[in-house]
């Protein structure tokens, strides 16, 4: 279990983003397991995202953002995470072990990086790919991109005497949870969606153990 609120006053938060997981079901995650009260605002169609960024409503014309007090802004997915995690205790102290689960979750994103690019190449100025070229994009993420960087996080948790990344859960698993569960869920096409099951033990036993947390049950009864 995590440990209990910090001893200060917590602001008001408000989640904007789409109502999909994406980059924003961490934040939602890390807010229920603190039992930090979230406002979580999702979009009601493509088009209301669009009129808000055009309005100049996003700092870094992007979601997700999270607005404190009604006020400030903040944006980049990790960075809203970091905060929440540090208001509620997921995030360390300690500057080396904090050190650590910044490792993690920049790895994580430099993969999940090389799906985007994929998946949405005009946002990182590609040509918009035919079938067959995405295909074999993929097919190469698969086969030659993937399996060393889930090797990488797969020997983190070994160094540990429990399921997660340090002694204790942090930030770090609830993003490693995410970007997982989106690789199981099949909608990548033509990537291995059985790749964590059957090669990655350690990594398949944190997504069961975060599953099962009685925190992550609740929030997803409520959905």
């Amino acid at each position: 279990h995590p440990p209990p609120l910090q001893d200060m006053s917590t602001p008001s938060l408000e989640l904007i983003y789409f109502d999909i997981p994406g980059k924003a079901e961490f934040i939602r995650l890390a807010c229920a397991l603190q039992d930090i009260p979230l406002k979580d605002t999702r979009f009601k169609s493509y088009e209301e995202f669009v009129k808000m960024k055009e309005s100049g409503k996003f700092n870094y014309g992007q979601v997700p953002v999270l607005v404190i007090d009604g006020k400030v802004q903040l944006a980049q997915s990790t960075a809203i995470l970091r905060y929440v995690g540090k208001l509620g205790g997921l995030y360390p102290t300690d500057a080396l072990q904090a050190a650590k689960v910044d490792a993690v979750m920049d790895l994580v994103e430099e993969t999940w990086g090389f799906i985007n690019n994929s998946t949405y190449p005009a946002r990182y100025g590609l040509p918009v790919w035919d079938e067959k070229t995405k295909k074999d994009i993929r097919v190469r993420l698969s086969k030659d991109i993937l399996p060393p960087k889930l090797a990488y996080l797969e020997a983190h948790i070994k160094e540990t005497s429990g399921v997660f990344f340090l002694e204790k859960i942090s930030i770090a698993d609830l993003k490693v949870w995410t970007f997982l569960k989106l690789l199981s869920k099949g909608v990548l096409d033509y990537m291995d969606s059985g790749i964590v099951k059957k090669s990655f033990p350690l990594l398949q036993r944190m997504i069961e153990a975060i599953d099962n947390l009685p925190g992550v049950k609740k929030y997803y009864a409520k959905k």
